[in-house]
């Protein structure tokens, strides 16, 4: 019964190891998403500034 037990014990502490892996796995995809977003963004912003100036440039 002893062994059952612990069997037992071992298997709910493997879940829920596995499920806190599976949420740091699922909130650093989150944080890489967000960080190639704003990388994006602020490309975005930079390609804008960089033709507003060469717009600027060509008025002169």
């Amino acid at each position: 019964m002893k062994s059952m037990l612990n069997d037992y014990e071992w298997m709910e502490l493997y879940k829920l190891q596995r499920q806190e892996l599976e949420r740091k796995a699922k909130m650093a995809g989150e944080r890489a998403e967000r960080l190639i977003a704003a990388k994006v963004n602020g490309l975005r912003r930079e390609a804008m500034t960089l033709r507003e100036n060469q717009v600027c440039l060509d008025c002169e």
